[in-house]
C-alpha cells in the first residue's frame, strides 16, 4: 500500500485552517488544523468535495466538530442520554426522544437568555 500527500499545510496562528490542495491522484482534499505551538498538525480531515468547493465550505463541517462533541457531552451527562438500561427498542426509542425534546427545551431557553455582551 503506498500514500500520497492529499492536500498541503502551513503552520497558522492559534488554531486556524491550513490552505489545502486538491489530492491531484485521489480526487480528495484533506483540510488540517495546524496550531503555531505544535510540530506538525493536530487534525485532519478528508473530504472528497468537488474541485471547486471553497475553502469555506470546505472546512465548515470540520470546524463545527466541537460543537458536535460538546451537544454529545451534554446529552450524556446533564440530560442522561447514558442512563438507559432497558432491553427494548420501544423503551430506548421513547427515552432517546425525551432526552432530545429536553436538550431542545434546554437549548431554546439558553437562546432566549441575552448574554453577557448584551446586558452590558
Amino acid at each position: 500500500m503506498s500514500s500520497s500527500p492529499c492536500g498541503s499545510a502551513w503552520p497558522a496562528d492559534g488554531h486556524d485552517w491550513s490552505p489545502t490542495a486538491p489530492c491531484p491522484r485521489a480526487g480528495c482534499w484533506l483540510p488540517t488544523q495546524w496550531p503555531t505551538h505544535l510540530a506538525e498538525p493536530s487534525h485532519y480531515w478528508v473530504s472528497t468535495s468537488p474541485a471547486d468547493t471553497r475553502f469555506e465550505e470546505l472546512v465548515r463541517p470540520a470546524r463545527i466538530h466541537w460543537r458536535i462533541e460538546h451537544d454529545c457531552r451534554e446529552l450524556k451527562t446533564a440530560l442522561g442520554l447514558d442512563h438507559f438500561e432497558g432491553r427494548s427498542w420501544t423503551g430506548w426509542h421513547r427515552h432517546v426522544t425525551l432526552v432530545t425534546a429536553a436538550q431542545q427545551q434546554w437549548e431554546s431557553n439558553r437562546a432566549s437568555k441575552p448574554t453577557r455582551r448584551e446586558q452590558k
